[in-house]
C-alpha cells in the first residue's frame, strides 16, 4: 500500500510539474508599461496587457509557455526543431523564412531535411 501511495504521489507530482500555474490577474499589480526597443507584447500569463518587452532580431524567444519571450512585428520565433516547433524550444527571432519548392544549397542541408524536400531561406543563415 505504502509503494503506491508512493508512486501516485510522485506521478502527480510529475504531472504538476509539466503545468503553468498563473495566480489570477486581481492579485496581480501592474506597474507602468516599461519603454522599449521593439514595442510591447503580452506577458506569458496575459494579466496586464501588453506590459512586457517583444524580443528584436536576434534575441532568444520562445520556449517552455513562451518564457523565452515573443518576437516583435515582422519577425518570427525560427526554432532549431523544425519538425515540432511548437514544443517549447527556444528559439531566435528574424524575419520570417521563405519557403520555396527546390533544394537548399549543400551548406543548409538541415533545412532541406527538417522540411522534407522544401527550401527554406532565413536572411544571413539558414540555420539559428
Amino acid at each position: 500500500m505504502s509503494k503506491t501511495i508512493s508512486v501516485e504521489a510522485f506521478v502527480s507530482m510529475y504531472l504538476r510539474s509539466l503545468t503553468l500555474s498563473c495566480r489570477p490577474c486581481y492579485e496581480v499589480e501592474c506597474g507602468p508599461a516599461p519603454t522599449c526597443s521593439y514595442g510591447l507584447t503580452r506577458g506569458v500569463c496575459s494579466c496586464c496587457g501588453n506590459n512586457v518587452c517583444a524580443k528584436g532580431p536576434g534575441e532568444s524567444c520562445g520556449g517552455t509557455w513562451g518564457f523565452s519571450g515573443t518576437c516583435s512585428k515582422g519577425l518570427e520565433c525560427i526554432k532549431k526543431n523544425a519538425l515540432d516547433p511548437d514544443y517549447g524550444y527556444n528559439g531566435v527571432c528574424a524575419p520570417p523564412p521563405i519557403v520555396h519548392p527546390g533544394t537548399c544549397p549543400p551548406s543548409h542541408k538541415e533545412c532541406t531535411d527538417a522540411l522534407k524536400g522544401l527550401s527554406v531561406h532565413i536572411p544571413q543563415a539558414c540555420t539559428v
